[in-house]
């Protein structure tokens, strides 16, 4: 069922471990309590299925990684989640798919990112963490006319730091790298395909790729 993906209140139970002393190590209960909501007035339609938790040091390095299935009926899902007591930083992620105009669906891939400040997770206590998720997606993909190029353009969401072109053509696929920063491609350097028949976006950052956008579909000559 096509939904909104909802703000849920999530309670996330975490397992901090003591330290080691000369008796064996006891973890010790601690608790996380997230809000979610969605950044701004952005209410486009996701098909989220699963959330992806991870926690960073302040260096970004990895320390714990989940991934939960949601109920789409309600955008809520109900994780335990394993990580040291310490200073972290949060990640969530819901999980999608972009909708196309027939009523189908992209690959599942990225769909929203939310990322803490660092926050303070100790033996015992609980800790209020609220969050906004922003579109990962590349949306409103269209066609500018120049005197002699094809130009691509797409709207960039505030997540990505790059992007993957996926042009479809009459002889295959392929992907395109998209130099950082960029929201557009000129289409007539997709080499390889023949005549370009489709074209697809997602975005990357240095934690992931974002399921690919709404498929545009087009008639223009891509270099065979």
């Amino acid at each position: 069922m096509k939904r909104p993906w909802a703000p849920a209140l999530i309670l996330l139970a975490f397992l901090a471990g003591c330290e080691r002393g000369h008796g064996p190590s006891v973890p010790a209960e601690a608790s996380l309590s997230l809000r979610l909501s969605m950044a701004g007035d952005d209410r486009r339609v996701f098909s989220v299925g699963s959330v992806q938790l991870r926690a960073f040091d302040l260096n970004f390095g990895p320390h714990a990684f989940l991934v939960a299935p949601a109920d789409r009926e309600t955008g809520r899902f109900d994780v335990d989640f394993d990580v040291p007591a310490g200073e972290l930083r949060i990640l969530v992620e819901p999980r999608g798919s972009a909708l196309l105009p027939d009523g189908g669906k992209t690959e599942s891939g990225v769909a929203m990112q939310a990322l803490s400040d660092p926050i303070l997770v100790k033996v015992g206590e609980v800790t209020d963490l609220e969050l906004a998720l922003v579109p990962f997606i590349p949306d409103s993909l269209r066609i500018a006319q120049t005197p002699k190029r094809v130009l691509l353009v797409w709207k960039a969401m505030p997540p990505a730091e790059s992007h993957t072109l996926r042009a479809i053509g009459e002889t295959g696929e392929t992907l395109v790298p998209v130099e950082e920063g960029q929201d557009f491609y000129y289409l007539d350097d997709v080499k390889g395909i023949g005549t370009i028949r489709a074209v697809q976006v997602r975005s990357e950052n240095r934690f992931s790729s974002s399921a690919f956008s709404d498929t545009l579909f087009l008639r223009i000559g891509g270099g065979s």
